[in-house]
């Protein structure tokens, strides 16, 4: 491992970016949500069966049965503690476990001895590709994200295909090595909220206007 230098400073041109970075990590979240929707209403059309997110279908159905009334599931995710868990909680954690840290690490193993090892709040990179080391951490990543997050809580009755998950992660590890882990954040919390909505209403018949 390279003997690199922590430092927290952080030059200007780089806090802007941060800033920036925020809404621009929205907007890709809600992009990744309406794409995921659509991917997802398709499966539904063409296989005849139900295509989502399986932790989140579980926990639906383990709260207000196999059949929810669009009440209760209206209900259960407008809960102030649900709510900030999907929104606040949730994206906290998941970008911090499955972006900033291999990110950070993926930092340490990319710096030259002697120089700065960037925050997990910078961008990694001027260029907006990745390169092949990134795109295959990255990758590493939202495999171990999805499988751990979905298909141990996946029922037979629901597509096996985690769609939202892998396209929202993939958007997230972008954002987190070209924007930072703020960018990661945003964009995952939008994604949960615009996500959750379109995904009530195709399943279980729940307006998305309440």
């Amino acid at each position: 491992m390279s003997e690199a230098v922590h430092s927290p400073n952080i030059d200007r041109r780089q806090l802007l970016r941060a800033f920036i970075a925020v809404p621009a990590g929205a907007i890709v979240g809600a992009a990744a949500s309406e794409a995921s929707a659509a991917v997802e209403a398709g499966i539904d059309t063409y296989t005849g069966r139900r295509a989502g997110n399986p932790e989140e279908i579980s926990f639906i159905e383990d709260r207000c049965g196999q059949y929810p009334e669009p009440t209760c599931v209206r209900e259960l995710a407008a809960a102030p503690r649900q709510r900030f868990q999907s929104l606040v909680v949730g994206p906290l954690a998941e970008e911090a476990a499955f972006r900033a840290l291999p990110s950070h690490i993926l930092n340490v193993e990319e710096t030259p001895p002697g120089q700065r090892i960037p925050s997990v709040v910078e961008s990694s990179g001027d260029s907006w590709r990745l390169n092949r080391r990134e795109a295959v951490v990255g990758m590493g990543a939202v495999i171990g994200n999805v499988a751990l997050t979905t298909w141990p809580q996946s029922k037979p009755s629901i597509w096996p295909l985690p769609v939202a998950n892998a396209l929202n992660g993939v958007a997230n590890w972008w954002l987190q090595r070209r924007g930072g882990y703020q960018a990661a954040v945003a964009s995952n919390g939008v994604f949960s909220f615009l996500y959750g909505r379109r995904a009530n209403a195709r399943l279980y018949n729940v307006p998305t206007r309440t």
